[in-house]
């Protein structure tokens, strides 16, 4: 009989099939094991490119932990003698003055003005004494000069005019030179600035060069009057006779402060008088305590400790760094071991994953190069110390990533890793340990349940709170001043919101390179205002019905067992899309419509009902759906028997052989009606398959009781079980008792029949009737469909 000889063919394709899956199983993952080392590789090269600083959990300020002893000879500056050295040099650079010329040109403008007036007036009226002073009154009056013009006209007497002007001009030019000053100032050594009695005047009309003059020789105000009327007196003595009163009546106006502080030269003065001093190095002898255990630590005394550090590390032989090299590639390596261990005790499953395997280590490796940036910025720059630049390590990052792009277990292992690699990086050690796996654990907590872009910043907040514990808790045991506490929470603080803000634009990149799918990414396809969903609701309102039946049992299967819920849910909405080429093929879609598939062979319309996957993918290619959706639409009947049409057949067969009609003479093969797979290779994708094939199945019920219901739902699952469909989706026995008992509770609820209401005397006077969803009363007639119930 062909039909034995057939089960027979597909009972050994199947022990094939078992055999190849179990030799696949037991090949080791050479692929994710190479990714896997090259990233501890990639950790080694950095730990040779480092370049941290020695004593770097050491800040100013702190009590020593331990004591320190010299044990080599070496040099190191001495800071506190350079400081001094330095601190005297500024000191003893003068404040430098601006010596200022331009109200003394206009002075002797004036001056000249008056004087050419009184020599016209005079070659103009000769003898005529009136007319020359009321002439000289009215050029005095208008340059505001308060002096008689009798006075005026004795000081310069006929014929002496230019000597006696030439006389009060080098009088005021020697005065105003050497500077002018009010006598508070003078008395107080410019208010401080002038400490040790000299300053330095720049004389901008004379050169640029500075001269440095005593205070005492500085004029005020008073003294640089008299000191003007005497040159005046002296250099037209024995020529002209001159009142004092009348010369010092004219002077006075002319007199004033000239002198303006200049900071900025000052400081650059002062500035480079500190880089002249050239550093005190002494000699450190071995034996020298460096810093004792309780006393605070000066900047002085870490560069002790960093300098004989260097040193030390001068001093060791290729051999001993060799060494040094292998212990910390051991410890890498162990470090290696312990989280593969770890991946095969909670994810076994992904060890297998290559792509999921690169996938921590690149973003493992974008994490490790933000620390070594850090710690090599750190030891360059005075603004970013080591102490502080610990609490910026992005140590957060990489399980933030992992926990949206896979689950938060392989974050927790990705943390433990990321967390040792960059403690030995950084020369951190406990600190950045401990502080690392602290804020590893509360993203890969925090960030489980999230669905929107915007709740990844509560999870950065969430991260700035476990560095800022981490940072306190080790700033007391650590006994570090409050400063440099206060600096270091805000670092954290700082770390957090950096974090969720690089982890909102990595995220897409890391979705597209490595074709992964985040429950973000799948919150916004399960909208249903979606236009692939709202062509389904509108061409294919069955189909779209029965997509939303399948999404609420499957959700609520995942829910129970653990699995990702949303992610069943959104791939339920679409796994039937390729129902749209032919809607009116299925049987959902027809109601009180010609049946299609009776002017049809029934290997056509297998055909035409297994197309509807291919055609699936193409509308998922043109919408440019996720691959997890394409994985939905491959999966959701995986190899399973298209068993309406086998069966009807088979029937047409047998009545051809019986009739004696003649036939093609080749046996019905059960390969023919069976849809293309592959099978079901995740929980999720498992739970959608069997929820498919019990919601279709469940719309044949007459009578869906509680009874009715479960029968149908074990018969499936053991069918689909029997068949091999759930060999390669890690469903336990335990999972698949737990779905079957979800399929049955939401089943019965959804199924549920209605009470008769008493009839309405003025309405309807058609007797009331109980009706389910179910029942023939309600739906057209059955037709052929996809779904794979038992006896179909």
């Amino acid at each position: 009989m062909p039909a034995p000889v057939s089960r027979s063919r597909t009972g050994h394709s199947r022990k094939r099939e078992s055999g190849g899956r179990r030799q696949a199983r037991s090949k080791p993952p050479l692929l994710p094991l190479l990714w896997a080392f090259c990233g501890w590789a990639a950790v080694l090269v950095m730990l040779q490119a480092r370049r941290n600083v020695p004593y770097a959990h050491l800040t100013p300020g702190q009590r020593s932990p331990i004591t320190v002893v010299s044990s080599v000879e070496f040099k190191c500056p001495d800071t506190a003698r350079t400081e001094l050295l330095r601190h005297e040099a500024a000191r003893n650079v003068p404040p430098v003055f601006i010596l200022d010329r331009v109200p003394l040109q206009r002075h002797l403008g004036t001056l000249e003005k008056v004087f050419r007036r009184l020599k016209s007036l005079r070659t103009r009226n000769g003898r005529n004494r009136k007319a020359v002073e009321k002439g000289l009154a009215d050029m005095l009056d208008l340059l505001e000069i308060h002096i008689q013009p009798g006075d005026f006209m004795r000081l310069a007497p006929p014929g002496r005019e230019d000597d006696v002007l030439a006389a009060i001009r080098a009088a005021l030019d020697k005065v105003w030179s050497a500077g002018i000053v009010t006598t508070t100032e003078k008395e107080s050594g410019f208010r401080g600035l002038a400490a040790d009695g000299g300053i330095a005047l720049h004389d901008t009309a004379a050169s640029n060069a500075l001269k440095v003059v005593a205070v005492t020789n500085v004029y005020d105000v008073p003294s640089a009057l008299a000191a003007a009327v005497n040159e005046t007196r002296r250099n037209i003595s024995g020529r002209a006779r001159i009142a004092t009163d009348t010369l010092q009546t004219l002077l006075e106006p002319w007199i004033e402060p000239n002198l303006r502080y200049d900071a900025a030269a000052t400081e650059t003065m002062r500035r480079r008088a500190l880089e002249s001093v050239q550093p005190v190095v002494s000699t450190i002898l071995p034996g020298t305590t460096l810093v004792e255990a309780g006393r605070p630590i000066t900047a002085g005394d870490l560069e002790k400790l960093r300098r004989h550090a260097r040193r030390l590390r001068t001093l060791q032989t290729p051999s001993e760094r060799a060494l040094k090299s292998i212990g910390q590639a051991s410890v890498l390596f162990l470090v290696l071991i312990i989280c593969t261990a770890l991946l095969q005790l909670w994810r076994p499953q992904l060890l297998r994953d290559s792509r999921r395997i690169l996938l921590l280590m690149v973003i493992s490796l974008v994490c490790l190069l933000a620390v070594q940036g850090l710690v090599h910025i750190s030891g360059r720059v005075a603004w970013l110390p080591p102490f502080l630049s610990w609490h910026l390590f992005p140590l957060a990052l990489a399980p933030l990533l992992a926990t949206i792009l896979i689950d938060s277990a392989a974050a927790s292992v990705l943390g433990i890793w990321i967390s040792f690699a960059a403690a030995l990086i950084s020369g951190g050690g406990l600190a950045v340990l401990v502080t690392g796996m602290l804020s590893s654990v509360v993203a890969a907590h925090s960030a489980r349940e999230v669905h929107r872009r915007s709740r990844i910043f509560r999870v950065g907040l969430w991260i700035a709170a476990a560095q800022v514990l981490g940072a306190v808790a080790f700033g007391l045991m650590e006994q570090r001043t409050a400063v440099v506490l206060l600096w270091q929470c805000a670092a954290g603080i700082v770390n957090g919101v950096a974090t969720a803000f690089l982890a909102l634009l990595l995220i897409p990149l890391f979705e597209l390179l490595f074709r992964v799918t985040t429950d973000i990414t799948l919150l916004e396809l399960s909208d249903i205002s979606h236009p692939l969903l709202q062509r389904l609701a509108m061409e294919a309102p069955g189909t779209y019905h029965h997509s939303l039946m399948v999404a609420n049992l499957a959700a609520a299967a995942a829910q129970r067992i653990g699995a990702n819920a949303l992610l069943v849910r959104v791939c339920a909405y679409f796994h039937d899309i390729g129902k749209l080429t032919k809607p009116e093929f299925f049987s959902e879609n027809m109601q009180l419509r010609h049946n299609p598939h009776d002017d049809l062979s029934p290997n056509m319309s297998a055909l035409v009902i297994a197309s509807h996957v291919k055609e699936g993918l193409t509308l998922a290619a043109r919408y440019k759906l996720p691959r997890v959706i394409w994985d939905a639409i491959e999966q959701h009947h995986g190899t399973s028997m298209i068993s309406f049409f086998y069966q009807r057949a088979r029937q047409r067969r047998e009545a051809e052989e019986s009739s004696g009609r003649p036939g093609n003479g080749s046996s019905v093969d059960p390969q023919d009606f069976r849809y293309p797979g592959p099978k079901p290779a995740s929980r999720e994708m498992g739970i959608l398959a069997l929820a498919d094939a019990v919601e279709a199945a469940s719309r044949s019920l007459d009578k869906p009781t509680a009874s009715r219901i479960e029968n149908l739902v074990n018969e499936i699952v053991n069918a689909r079980l029997l068949d091999g469909q759930l060999a390669t989706c890690d469903l336990t026995i335990r999972d698949i008792a737990q779905i079957r008992e979800s399929f049955i509770f939401t089943l019965t609820n959804m199924l549920h029949g209605r009470i008769a209401y008493p009839q309405d005397e003025n309405g309807d006077k058609r007797p009331a009737t109980k009706t389910s969803p179910g029942t023939p009363e309600s739906r057209a007639p059955a037709a052929p469909s996809d779904a794979t119930a038992p006896g179909t």
